[in-house]
């Protein structure tokens, strides 16, 4: 099926073959008016013209489609789900290109395929939006931004932020599966389990200035190789991990202290910051004007050692012994400007 630029068709109960074409501006209606969907066929590709919309205005759901939104940067495809309707996405079934699926009130969205944002400002946002499959940014994209919408990251979920440049922001977020920033992520809101910032280039900084916070227990897993800053007054309470790389903040409290770039933990086995992991060292850097906190520095690295920078100004003490976990010989690395001063209080312990 293919419809002419700037034309209008509404299908309701009909049977659809072969693929889809929506030409630029031009708007497709698929309802459920007379007791059965108006399905897309099977494997078929749908090609969302610059501009265009299909409007899903039923309960069903997408199997092993290619969807391709838009041509154009910043010109999109509008997918939108309808009043109290509901779509679904199967494992097999792709959305890329500058991406626009939404719903309006009452609507469901269930991923259980991949979308893939790769051009301009992508978004993704429905009352209810679950992701049990595969999000990827490779430019910016907005997840649950307006109405106060949300997503719910399920188990097994993955959303990514990737590529130069990109930021993915996620509002209202319950996070249950991953969230791997290879890039940049914004949170405002929601519910955390855990958020995993992976690999990023040597000798780029990537910086995180929003409040990273989350359900009791939210962990924090850095990996390498490349630089990444927490400048933001985060609230997440569980363990953070320093498995490879740089980690730079500019605030740190006591246990119990309250938010900080590391998080606002509340026992001492949260508040322990593991730096390193096997043969592999990382590095923590302090910017800040001064702390003193009581959290434990982890070397939980075999060989690999850990390095403690104050390049801040003030002084930095961490008034805790270390805790040395990491069977094998390791080093520790105190190093820093000449304008501020580090302080370890204390022994290390096993």
């Amino acid at each position: 099926m293919t419809l002419p630029a700037s034309t209008s068709v509404t299908l309701s109960s009909d049977t659809l073959t072969g693929d889809i074409n929506l030409g630029a501006s031009s708007t497709l209606t698929l309802n459920n008016t007379l007791g059965s969907n108006t399905n897309i066929p099977t494997g078929a590709n749908v090609n969302l013209g610059n501009y265009s919309t299909l409007n899903w205005n039923q309960i069903g759901a997408l199997t092993g489609n290619t969807i391709t939104s838009g041509t154009t940067a910043g010109a999109y495809g509008y997918f939108q789900v309808g009043y109290n309707d509901a779509l679904t996405l199967d494992s097999a079934t792709t959305l890329s290109g500058d991406v626009y699926l939404s719903g309006t009130t009452g609507a469901t969205i269930n991923n259980y395929g991949t979308i893939t944002q790769n051009s301009g400002t992508g978004y993704l946002y429905a009352p209810a939006f679950n992701n049990y499959g595969t999000i990827m940014a490779n430019s910016s994209l907005n997840v649950g931004y307006y109405y106060n919408t949300g997503i719910t990251n399920e188990s097994g979920g993955t959303i990514t932020a990737s590529g130069a440049g990109t930021t993915v922001g996620l509002n209202n977020i319950v996070n249950l599966g991953t969230l791997n920033a290879t890039s940049g992520i914004s949170i405002t809101g929601g519910t955390l389990n855990s958020i995993t910032m992976q690999p990023q280039i040597v000798g780029l900084t990537k910086t995180y200035s929003g409040v990273l916070s989350g359900a009791a227990g939210m962990t924090l897993t850095l990996n390498g190789p490349g630089t990444q800053a927490l400048y933001g007054l985060n609230t997440y309470s569980g363990a953070t991990t320093i498995n490879n790389g740089v980690l730079m903040i500019n605030t740190i409290l006591p246990v119990s202290g309250g938010a900080s770039s590391l998080g606002a933990p509340t026992t001492v086995s949260n508040g322990t910051i593991a730096i390193g992991s096997l043969t592999t060292g990382a590095t923590l850097v302090y910017t800040g004007t001064g702390n003193t906190t009581d959290r434990v520095l982890n070397l939980a690295g075999t060989t690999g050692g850990a390095t403690l920078d104050q390049s801040g100004s003030g002084t930095l003490t961490f008034s805790s012994a270390l805790a040395v976990n990491g069977v094998g010989g390791k080093t520790l690395t105190l190093q820093g400007s000449t304008t501020g001063t580090g302080v370890l209080g204390r022994s290390h312990r096993r």
